[in-house]
């Protein structure tokens, strides 16, 4: 039997049900749950060796929603989501990767994030640039069209 949640999202307005969106019902009975394998990953946005999961799923397996809300562990919060340097080398350590293998990756990924800060810093100059010469072609049509035109005068020849 599924239990009945309250709406969420759309489907509540002002704490009644939208007439409109009455009928719309979603049921989840199981889940499936895929396993893969840690490995050395390449985001730059990470100190160390970063972690990412293989391209091979290596256990997958379906479970009753029920027993998995029975069985599973509670939400963590952001900050216990985040592994430090030091974790993910002995992690990766502890799955087969040498020392070696673990500096490069951080070597590689500190070259990455160099790179990309070298590209950032040059796009910022270059829409300082772009900022700069187009205030200085619109204060010179300002000032051109304020500053008054030399009126010209004909000189008459003079009679003898």
């Amino acid at each position: 039997m599924v239990q009945e949640l309250p709406l969420k999202g759309n489907l509540k307005k002002n704490g009644k049900q939208n007439a409109k969106n009455s009928e719309k019902k979603v049921d989840f009975s199981s889940l499936e749950i895929y396993e893969f394998l840690i490995t050395i990953g390449d985001n730059p946005s990470c100190e160390g060796a970063p972690l990412c999961i293989s391209d091979e799923c290596q256990k997958k397996r379906k479970l009753d929603l029920n027993e998995f809300e029975a069985t599973r562990k509670s939400r963590r919060h952001r900050k216990q989501l985040v592994l430090s340097a030091t974790k993910r080398s002995r992690l990766l350590m502890a799955l087969g990767f040498t020392m070696e293998d673990i500096a490069t990756a951080a070597l590689e990924t500190q070259k990455a994030r160099q790179e990309r800060e070298e590209t950032l810093s040059s796009q910022k100059w270059d829409k300082f640039s772009f900022v700069f010469e187009s205030a200085t072609r619109r204060l010179k049509k300002i000032v051109n069209k304020t500053k008054p035109q030399p009126t010209q005068t004909a000189i008459a020849p003079r009679m003898a």
